[in-house]
């Protein structure tokens, strides 16, 4: 059985999970939809992190904020169901998910990556330090759910939750080292903004899935 919540941590707990779902529809949404504005954008070809370097990307910056509060938020619910106290593993995972989404937004992406087929070479520190931040955020995922998959597979009920949280993982580290493989060496060159968002929707649905879970759950 899953462990109870305390009814101090029952309205933190929601209020995490309703902010986690918002957050994660808005960062769709928004990316979404300044994909279609930003001059010179093309969403199948660029990347998310490309937004920032055009016209309106200040709103990709907050874009990213609201991603990593979204992260922090759902990690804190999660962390206070299962150990009903702040300081826990499962939300230690997610806050340092939350700080890679940051070093994303501080280290903006390289403006090479929009003209480069094989990336090899990059023309900035930048732009190193956020693609091998997002590369460590790839080959660590299963790290930072490795103990949220043990507390669901404690509870029959959730086991279904569990299974699909191995889905995602595995599906985006496979599929998100392969991204980088081919983005290396230039293959899927123009269809590597759509790649990528697949990735990212999946984990946003996933997002959305887990906070309405943890809303309705308490």
């Amino acid at each position: 059985m899953s462990t109870p919540v305390k009814n101090s941590f029952k309205e933190i707990v929601q209020t995490c999970g309703f902010i986690s779902v918002i957050g994660a529809l808005y960062f769709l949404l928004s990316v979404l939809l300044l994909g279609f504005v930003q001059p010179g954008y093309n969403h199948v070809i660029d990347t998310i992190s490309v937004l920032v370097l055009g016209k309106y990307g200040w709103i990709q910056q907050i874009n990213f904020v609201v991603l990593a509060v979204s992260f922090g938020c759902l990690g804190i619910g999660l962390g206070l169901f299962f150990y009903k106290k702040f300081l826990n593993r499962i939300t230690a995972g997610f806050l340092l998910l939350s700080l890679c989404v940051i070093f994303v937004l501080l280290f903006k992406a390289d403006p090479v990556d929009r003209t480069q087929i094989k990336l090899v070479t990059l023309h900035s520190q930048a732009g190193l330090i956020h693609l091998s931040t997002t590369f460590v955020m790839v080959i660590l995922i299963p790290l930072f759910f490795i103990d949220l998959i043990k507390k669901l597979f404690g509870s029959n009920q959730n086991k279904g939750l569990a299974r699909y949280t191995i889905f995602v993982i595995l599906f985006n580290v496979i599929f998100g080292i392969l991204w980088f493989y081919c983005r290396r060496v230039g293959v899927g060159f123009e269809i590597k903004g759509i790649w990528q968002k697949v990735l990212a929707l999946n984990v946003l649905i996933w997002m959305m899935v887990m906070g309405k879970w943890l809303h309705i759950k308490t």
